[in-house]
């Protein structure tokens, strides 16, 4: 009888040690998989950073060069016009009959906008690409393994929420850019064309 009790304290000894086991295996693999987390939610977030430190970047330059261009072209623009002030004084001097119409400047060509990247949506996350494998018929008589399939499944649709909300916020913020972009577009297209008018109102004056 001693024998049997004993026996049956061992056995609960060594159950008792293999479930704490488990727990401290559980709570374990809790934790990597916690550090895993933020790693990747890190990670996430630098690449974004950069991501829109990049298109802040191009939006900068083609400003730059959009606005270097229109100054160019007033530049030009005021030069022919002490051209043509140059060229009226003297046919004026010598009396002879000037043809005002052709002393106008022809109308710019206004060059296009380009909005390079901004123009180009950015494609939303693909909800099957987060999903994990189907389980086959074999795999499925494992046991835990529709749990485990479950929780995964359920994980894969959480970074997919989440990937879509950073998307959403991405596409927000290009647009506006975008939006912005063309407004300085239209604007320098305006400051252009107005110069045109007066140079052409200065002609009708003579």
């Amino acid at each position: 009888m001693a024998r049997w009790s004993g026996l049956l304290h061992a056995a609960v000894r060594a159950q008792q040690q293999a479930e704490r086991q488990r727990l401290a295996q559980i709570r374990a693999q809790a934790r990597a998989q916690t550090q895993a987390a933020r790693a990747a939610e890190k990670a996430q977030k630098a690449y974004l950073s950069a991501q829109r430190a990049e298109q802040k970047e191009r939006t900068r330059l083609y400003i730059e060069s959009q606005v270097a261009q229109v100054a160019l072209k007033n530049e030009q623009l005021e030069t022919d016009i002490a051209r043509l002030e140059s060229l009226l004084t003297e046919a004026l001097a010598n009396d002879e009959f000037i043809d005002l119409e052709k002393l106008k400047q022809a109308p710019p060509i206004t060059p296009k906008f380009d909005p390079g990247s901004l123009i180009v949506p950015e494609l939303p996350p693909v909800l099957q690409r987060y999903l994990p494998p189907g389980l086959s018929a074999i795999q499925k008589l494992i046991p835990g393994a529709k749990e485990k399939h479950a929780k995964k499944t359920a994980e894969a649709h959480e970074r997919y929420q989440i990937d879509v909300k950073a998307h959403a916020a991405r596409e927000a913020d290009r647009l506006q850019r975008l939006e912005e972009a063309n407004a300085k577009y239209e604007l320098q297209i305006t400051e252009i064309r107005q110069k045109v008018a007066a140079q052409h109102a200065e002609v009708d004056r003579f």
